[in-house]
């Protein structure tokens, strides 16, 4: 199945809906499948009138065959809620942690908003320094000002933390953020490196490093995933066998 879950990942089903089932239809209890990286899940809602939950819908056809799911770092693990097979949501912050406090030794992480906190105070708790959040204002209908929320970084390594980095804006504003608030050095690590768009190029302007995990091939690849799958089939092994 992990040749269909990479098919899937670059937009093509075929190889799920046909292969893949294939593959599992005499295949007996206690299947479990493992997903790095889970495409379409940043479209986790209804974005036009009449338009399908894709992450929904994906995640029903991963799980037609199989007796349980473990997928690293979703985005809104929420939308997964009502499937019929138990899921175990793992991340990779713990090792993510490990390797910045190793390499980078940051004195603050920064979450690039609200919504992605938790992330970011896992990592910084492991490692032992405090952590934040940039608001977000709108301006008007293009604009969007990322302004700092009570911090104190002058002089300051920062760690950027999110869960994947596609084009590499949000990193890039809260990078310039933290450089008039005196950041000293700025890092972005996340588990998912999508890295569209020259993306890497725009990052390298503005962050002294980029770490992402081996989630799906990208050209920053310094952390493995496969600790935090081992810790979710675990988890499925308790539940359901």
């Amino acid at each position: 199945m992990l040749e269909s879950i990479y098919d899937v990942r670059s937009g093509d089903m075929s190889n799920l809906k046909g292969e893949g089932e294939q593959k599992l239809e005499h295949a007996g209890p206690g299947i479990f499948l493992a997903v790095p990286y889970f495409g379409y899940s940043r479209q986790d809602k209804r974005f036009q009138r009449g338009e399908v939950v894709s992450a929904k819908l994906l995640a029903r056809l991963l799980t037609r065959r199989c007796d349980g799911m473990v997928v690293l770092d979703l985005h809104a693990p929420a939308v997964l809620d009502d499937l019929d097979v138990p899921v175990s949501f793992v991340s990779s912050m713990p090792e993510i942690a490990i390797h910045l406090q190793q390499l980078v030794k940051p004195d603050f992480v920064l979450s690039p908003d609200k919504g992605a906190i938790e992330r970011a105070s896992h990592v910084a708790k492991a490692i032992g320094c405090n952590f934040s959040y940039l608001e977000k204002t709108r301006i008007d209908a293009h604009t969007i000002e990322h302004k700092a929320k009570d911090l104190d970084v002058d002089g300051a390594i920062v760690a950027i933390v999110d869960d994947m980095i596609s084009t590499g804006g949000t990193i890039c504003k809260a990078s310039d953020a933290l450089r008039r608030q005196g950041a000293k050095a700025i890092h972005a690590a996340c588990t998912h490196g999508l890295f569209t768009g020259g993306a890497i190029t725009r990052l390298a302007n503005h962050v002294d490093g980029v770490h992402a995990t081996d989630s799906l091939p990208n050209p920053r690849s310094v952390v493995s995933g496969a600790p935090a799958i081992a810790r979710g089939v675990n988890d499925l092994i308790d539940r359901v066998l």
